[in-house]
């Protein structure tokens, strides 16, 4: 009997590499973290029958390189990532196309067009749901951090003042952290002149939580993922890219506080005092509002919403009931979070990260990283005391942001370490 012959592998070989990298270029620009990038692009690889020991990725935050050699050509190529954002859908689809192409023997003809398609995929909502989504998003951040209604209907219209600004700045193709200090001074200022109407007792509270629409979660998270997963450069920066979209923020913020002469916030309480039901409900409305933002399918929004509830009312327990240190009780939350996204990605079949990434954003500590910011700001005039005070929530602050990253990812990384020495030993 005559040996079928096998197709070559070398075929078509740019296109090949032109499609693997277009593949990761997709998930790089809409929030996906380095380790989902280079997984999915080796597993197209291996659909396309390349040999992996002759195949070699080079990923980074802004560019990702691709060689292939024949022992008597190397073919290289390589893309830009010229855009970052956040946008769930497409990673989830992109995700799926790769598995899709596997499982149905999909030619390069129907993949390329595929991945079109996807490209050009709308938003799943509307830009007046995106609105809506920063209101509810910011207004439940501030009942969070213990403000009122007044200070939650104060905190919703600012941040969609704020939204708006930025929107029509990124529309002008304005520099994006120009952007964001431009839309964090919009929120915050607007907030600081709806104060004497939002017959508030927590009247601050909207200026911290207003312009919390910008924080920059997915790229923190990622940021420590690839650290973790040893994609260092890539991490590194998203780490700077995280740091420059924080300090486009204080300087738009540290305007208002200076125009605004605000005096009030290194006496901010940070304990929360309302039923857990508050918070549960606010933990939801934040994790549904960030959802929206970062475009997530419409199907993952309850799962989504009770991943809100977990981290935040199992933060507060052990934090207020067993009185464990805030750091460590927001790890433990995130890593529950983490968990309990394992499972769902498993049934809804989507990257984790779709899942737990908007559930660990009510998580943010935001009033003792104002509490830092206003003390560094007016260090001369400050009593000793309330400074090291606020010296001490920022450090504790930086030390929360540090474990939610943490405990998103290590669950992540335990899992996949699993997963793939499952497979090898299956492979065997």
């Amino acid at each position: 009997m005559n040996d079928i012959p096998q197709p070559d592998p070398y075929a078509d070989i740019h296109r090949k590499l032109r499609l693997i990298l277009h593949t990761g270029q997709l998930l790089m620009e809409n929030g996906a973290d380095t380790n989902r990038a280079v997984r999915d692009m080796k597993e197209l690889s291996d659909f396309f029958s390349l040999p992996a020991a002759a195949l070699s990725l080079h990923v980074v935050y802004t560019t990702i390189l691709v060689t292939v050699s024949d022992n008597t050509h190397a073919y290289t190529s390589f893309i830009k990532c010229r855009k970052h954002d956040a946008n769930m859908d497409i990673i989830t689809a992109v995700s799926r196309l790769s598995r899709q192409a596997v499982e149905n023997h999909l030619s390069l003809d129907a993949y390329e067009a595929a991945l079109d398609r996807i490209e050009r995929l709308p938003r799943r909502y509307p830009p007046i749901c995106s609105v809506l989504g920063t209101a509810v998003a910011c207004a439940a951040l501030s009942v969070l951090f213990g403000g009122d209604m007044g200070a939650a209907l104060c905190t919703a219209f600012a941040a969609v003042i704020g939204f708006g600004v930025r929107g029509r700045l990124n529309h002008w193709k304005v520099n994006p952290y120009a952007g964001i200090a431009a839309a964090a001074f919009a929120a915050t200022f607007t907030a600081w002149l709806l104060m004497p109407l939002s017959l508030s007792a927590t009247p601050y509270l909207p200026m911290i939580a207003s312009s919390l629409c910008f924080v920059p979660g997915i790229p923190l998270i990622n940021a420590v993922d690839d650290l973790v997963n040893s994609h260092i450069v890539a991490g590194i920066t998203r780490a700077v890219h995280t740091v420059l979209i924080i300090g486009a923020m204080t300087f738009g913020i540290v305007l208002t506080i200076r125009l605004g002469h605000v005096a009030d916030f290194a006496t901010l309480s940070i304990i929360p005092d309302a039923s857990y039901f508050i918070y549960a409900l606010a933990a939801a409305s934040a994790a549904t509002g960030f959802s929206i933002l970062f475009n997530v399918p419409p199907r993952l929004l309850l799962i989504i919403a009770g991943g809100g509830i977990l981290a935040v009312c199992l933060r507060n327990l052990l934090n207020l009931g067993l009185g464990l240190p805030l750091p460590s009780s927001a790890t433990v939350g995130a890593a529950a979070v983490s968990l309990y996204t394992l499972a769902a990605s498993r049934h809804f079949r989507v990257p984790t990260h779709v899942i737990s990434i908007p559930c660990v954003i009510p998580l943010i500590p935001g009033i003792p990283l104002y509490r830092l910011l206003f003390a560094l700001i007016n260090v001369r005039s400050l009593p000793l005391p309330t400074f090291l005070s606020a010296v001490q929530d920022g450090i504790e602050a930086v030390l929360i942001l540090i474990g939610i990253s943490l405990g998103v990812a290590i669950p992540n990384l335990v899992a996949r370490h699993r997963l793939d020495r499952r497979q090898r030993l299956e492979g065997k």
